[in-house]
């Protein structure tokens, strides 16, 4: 599957590489639901939709990782909402510790920065980029050569983020965002 291809399989918040699992009504009306700021629900989410749907990965996904990695857009930690940042991702060469705001990129806008976060679970799943699409995850040069095949949040525990529970953390937030309530 490439991004794009119209016979993508069917969502299910756990595929990466998928066809959308929801709307992007439902998703801003269960992050509300489940304690979203206005940030994440009416800007984060409408850029990580858009850069979902742009690199054939399914939006919950996006956007369940992102809750988990921004606290629904609260952040807290290292990263700002002026990082434009929707996953945590990191400089190509951070020097520490953790909680360094320097250590995480910096994007222009939410799209971008989407984007970028769209590009690295691409790069995790062993899928290319778009020819001529401009590579804007400075991390991917030490993803892509391993050739993962991720196909599911799940297997990104150990990888994405140092602990085996990372992936089931962001399959939990995806299903509890596909619920009807």
């Amino acid at each position: 599957m490439t991004p794009g291809d119209p016979d993508l399989p069917p969502g299910d918040g756990s595929l990466i590489i998928a066809a959308p699992s929801a709307t992007l009504e439902h998703l801003q009306r269960r992050a509300d639901e489940l304690g979203s700021t206005p940030l994440f629900t009416d800007e984060v989410i409408p850029a990580l939709y858009a850069a979902a749907l742009h690199y054939g990965i399914d939006p919950t996904v996006m956007v369940a990782q992102s809750a988990h990695e921004t606290g629904f857009a609260k952040f807290g930690r290292a990263v700002t909402p002026e990082h434009h940042n929707t996953c945590g991702l990191k400089v190509k060469r951070p020097v520490g510790p953790d909680d360094n705001p320097d250590d995480h990129m910096r994007f222009p806008d939410w799209l971008t920065g989407a984007k970028a976060h769209a590009q690295h679970l691409l790069a995790y799943a062993s899928v290319p980029l778009p020819p001529g699409e401009p590579d804007l995850d400075p991390r991917a040069v030490w993803v892509r050569p391993h050739d993962y095949g991720i196909t599911r949040m799940r297997q990104l525990g150990g990888h994405w983020a140092p602990s085996p529970t990372y992936g089931n953390r962001v399959e939990d937030m995806a299903r509890r965002l596909l619920e009807e309530v």
